[in-house]
């Protein structure tokens, strides 16, 4: 499931490149001027989009997870571990039973962080010049670029929702 969420990793971010290249060859003629407020609203729904990115899907695998069974051990005094604390039976098995609630977090969070680049595009399509649209992209590309999918990451998200850590 790591190679999908790569795969869709650089779809994602690839497609944010191709608006820049849609802006550029299909803009409409403007004939009106942009309303110039747009770029600072726009900004607040790209900043909600943001939030939202890193909030919700935490919360979700949380509360998915909670409703998976993993089995687990507890370590002893004697172990590398503080004693009693949980870790992963079969971390393969946890790994393939947390794989779906991991993905589905990571194209909410990609999504949310690909509306952003959206904005900007809007923003480029009315009329607005180059330097009220690209930051909207800048700041997607940079949000994109740090959720490529990795093991560490999945590891570190399970062990932060449940409690129980990896051997």
């Amino acid at each position: 499931m790591l190679q999908v969420r790569r795969i869709l990793w650089a779809a994602l971010y690839g497609a944010s490149f191709l608006y820049i290249v849609v802006l550029f060859l299909a803009k409409p003629e403007v004939t009106a001027p942009p309303d110039p407020s747009l770029p600072f609203i726009l900004a607040a729904v790209a900043f909600g989009s943001i939030l939202v990115a890193f909030i919700l899907p935490p919360r979700l695998a949380a509360q998915a997870f909670a409703s998976i069974a993993f089995a687990t051990t507890e370590a002893a005094s004697f172990s590398d571990l503080p004693a009693g604390t949980k870790s992963f039976a079969d971390p393969a098995a946890a790994r393939t039973r947390a794989a779906g609630v991991l993905q589905t977090t990571f194209i909410l969070r990609m999504a949310m962080f690909e509306s952003v680049a959206l904005y900007g595009l809007v923003l480029g399509f009315l009329g607005h010049p180059i330097a009220a649209w690209a930051g909207y992209f800048g700041v997607a590309w940079i949000l994109m670029a740090t959720q490529f999918p990795t093991q560490a990451k999945d590891d570190a998200a399970l062990t932060k929702a449940t409690g129980i850590v990896f051997r």
